[in-house]
C-alpha cells in the first residue's frame, strides 16, 4: 500500500512540473506591466539579464512570467520572446509608441540634429523628441497605458522612466494622467491616488512671455518652481511666470451655455441632437463667466501656506474676460482623434455658430466639445456631447413598374410598397397609413388619360424622398362600345379613303392642264 501512495506521489509530482502554472501578472493590488524582449537563438539568461536589467541580481524574476524550464542561466536558448516586468528593464531600453498622427508629426532621435516624418506605432526611447506642426496632433501611449496627448505647434522630450513617465515641454501644450511634466519654469507632478478619481491635466507654455500654465480638470497636481510648491485641484489652475513661484490656484473658466435657436430641431429617443440638410447649425451662447472658490478644507493638511495666503485662495478666478473659444469634434467620447478644431476670438454677447455643411461631415455619430479660453490662455473643456448627422433619406419601393407611363384598364388601382418604418408618407398630397414594418397599400381612383402619381415619403429627422409614376388609364369598353367604334373606324377609314382618292383625281387633273398648256 505505501509504495503504491510513493508511486502515486511521484506520478503527481512529475504531471505538476509537466505543466507548469500561468505565472500572474498582478501582485497584491499593483498591476505590473510587462515588457516584451526578444531573445536570439543562442543567447543565455546570464546575458540578457546584464544587458537588459538595472540589476543583473534579479534574473530568477523572469522566470515568473515565463516558461522556462532551465536550472543553468549561462545554457543557450532558442530564439523566443520573453516577458520581462518592465521596473526591471534600463530605461534606455522602455519604449514608448506613437499610436495617433494628425497632419504633420515629426520626431528626432536622441543625440542627433536630423528632424524625420513621424509614422505609426513607431517606438520612442528616453530623451527622443517630438514635434506638431500648425492643425497637426499626436498621441503617445506609455508602458503604464497613459495616453499622452500632444497639442499642435508643440515640442517635447519623452523618459519613460521607472514608475512614473517624465515629459519635458518645451513649446506648445499637453494633456496627461500619470506623467510628470517638466517646463523651463515649473514642475508638475500629479498626485495618484486609488481612492480619488484618475488625475486629468493640461499643461501648455504661453508663446509670448514663456508662462507655464495648469489647468486640472480631474484629481490634483502639485505645482513647483522657485522652492515653492502649490496644491491644484479639479477645476482650478495655476500660472508659473519666468523666474517666478506658482500663482495661488485659480477657478477656470466655466463651460459655455449651451442653447439652441432653431424652432425645428429633432431628437432621438436618447436625447441626441439630429442634425440634416435643413437643419445644419448648432448655436452656442456667451455667458460671463462666475466666480468659483476654492474651500480651504480641500487643501492638503501638509499645505505650508499661511492663512492669510489660504483666504485670498478662497476667493481667486482666473483672467475674468473671456477672450476665445476652441472647439473640437471626434468620433469618439474620448477625443482620441480630433477631426475638427478651431479657435477664435469671441465678444460678449456674441454667438458661436457651427454650421455642419462647410465640414462636410459624413453621416454618423459625433462628439463635440467646447470651451473658453481666458484672458490668461487658461480653459476648462466642457464635457463631451454627443450629436447626430443624418442627411440620407428614407428607402422607398413602389410596385409600380419603372417603365413610364404605365398602362392599365382599371379604373382603381391598389398601390403597395414600403418605405422605412415611422416614415411620414403623401400620395398626391394624401396622407397614407405606413405600418410598423414599414408597409403601405392605398387605392387610387384614376382618370381616362395619363396621371401623374407623386410620392413623398419624410423621415422623423425631415429627409426626403421624392418620386413620380405615371400612369395610363385606358377605360375597357363594353360589346356595343366596341361596336359603335368598330362601325366609326369603318366608316372613318371609308371616309379616308375617299378624300385621299378625290386629293388624287383632282392634282392630277390639274397636272394634266398644266402639261396641255405648256404643249400648245
Amino acid at each position: 500500500m505505501n509504495k503504491k501512495i510513493f508511486y502515486l506521489l511521484i506520478l503527481f509530482i512529475f504531471i505538476y512540473n509537466l505543466y507548469p502554472q500561468q505565472p500572474k501578472i498582478q501582485e497584491g493590488t499593483e498591476e505590473i506591466s510587462l515588457q516584451e524582449i526578444e531573445i536570439k537563438e543562442g543567447q543565455t539568461l546570464a546575458y540578457i539579464a546584464n544587458y537588459y536589467l538595472k540589476d543583473p541580481k534579479r534574473w530568477p524574476e523572469i522566470l515568473k512570467y515565463n516558461k522556462l524550464a532551465i536550472s543553468d542561466i549561462y545554457a543557450p536558448l532558442p530564439g523566443m520572446k520573453i516577458k520581462v516586468p518592465i521596473y526591471l528593464v534600463k530605461e534606455k531600453f522602455r519604449p514608448a509608441y506613437l499610436v495617433y498622427i494628425l497632419n504633420k508629426v515629426q520626431y528626432r532621435k536622441k543625440d542627433t540634429v536630423e528632424w524625420k516624418d513621424a509614422f505609426i506605432n513607431m517606438e520612442l526611447y528616453n530623451d527622443d523628441s517630438l514635434t506638431t506642426y500648425e492643425n497637426s496632433r499626436a498621441n503617445i501611449k506609455f508602458y503604464s497605458g497613459e495616453i499622452l496627448s500632444i497639442d499642435e505647434n508643440s515640442f517635447i522630450t519623452i523618459r519613460p522612466e521607472l514608475k512614473q513617465e517624465e515629459v519635458t515641454l518645451l513649446k506648445g501644450g499637453i494633456r496627461a494622467t500619470k506623467a510628470k511634466v517638466l517646463t523651463e519654469h515649473a514642475e508638475i507632478l500629479p498626485r495618484i491616488d486609488p481612492k480619488t478619481p484618475k488625475t486629468d491635466f493640461k499643461a501648455k507654455i504661453r508663446p509670448e512671455d514663456k508662462t507655464t500654465l495648469v489647468e486640472v480638470y480631474e484629481g490634483a497636481v502639485d505645482v513647483t518652481a522657485q522652492g515653492k510648491t502649490v496644491y491644484v485641484p479639479k477645476g482650478f489652475g495655476t500660472e508659473v511666470k519666468p523666474f517666478s513661484p506658482p500663482s495661488l490656484p485659480k477657478a477656470l473658466p466655466p463651460p459655455p451655455e449651451f442653447t439652441l435657436k432653431s424652432e425645428n430641431l429633432r431628437f432621438t429617443a436618447g436625447n441626441e441632437l439630429v442634425l440634416n440638410k435643413n437643419i445644419s447649425t448648432i448655436s452656442f451662447q456667451f455667458v460671463e463667466p462666475k466666480i468659483e472658490t476654492l474651500p480651504t478644507s480641500i487643501l492638503p493638511s501638509s499645505s505650508q501656506q499661511s492663512q492669510e495666503e489660504k483666504k485670498q485662495q478662497t476667493s481667486k478666478v482666473l483672467g475674468s474676460i473671456i477672450k476665445k473659444y476652441h472647439l473640437q469634434i471626434s468620433k469618439e467620447p474620448e477625443f482620441k482623434k480630433v477631426i475638427y478644431e478651431e479657435i477664435k476670438e469671441i465678444k460678449p454677447n456674441e454667438s458661436i455658430n457651427l454650421d455642419l455643411k462647410l465640414l462636410n461631415l459624413p453621416d454618423g455619430k459625433y462628439y463635440y466639445k467646447l470651451s473658453y479660453i481666458d484672458e490668461l490662455g487658461f480653459e476648462n473643456p466642457a464635457a463631451p456631447q454627443s450629436f447626430i448627422i443624418d442627411t440620407t433619406p428614407p428607402q422607398l419601393f413602389i410596385n409600380l413598374p419603372d417603365q413610364q407611363p404605365f398602362k392599365t384598364d382599371q379604373e382603381i388601382i391598389t398601390i403597395n410598397g414600403q418605405t422605412e418604418p415611422k416614415t411620414i408618407l403623401k400620395i398626391n398630397e394624401r396622407d397614407v397609413k405606413v405600418e410598423e414594418d414599414g408597409k403601405f397599400s392605398v387605392a387610387l381612383l384614376l382618370r381616362p388619360g395619363l396621371n401623374n402619381i407623386q410620392f413623398i415619403a419624410k423621415d422623423y429627422y425631415g429627409n426626403e424622398t421624392n418620386i413620380t409614376r405615371q400612369v395610363e388609364y385606358v377605360k375597357k369598353l363594353t360589346k356595343e362600345e366596341k361596336d359603335i367604334k368598330s362601325t366609326t373606324e369603318e366608316i372613318t377609314q371609308k371616309e379616308t379613303f375617299l378624300g385621299k382618292a378625290t386629293a388624287f383625281l383632282i392634282s392630277a387633273g390639274i397636272i394634266v392642264l398644266v402639261i396641255m398648256f405648256f404643249i400648245k
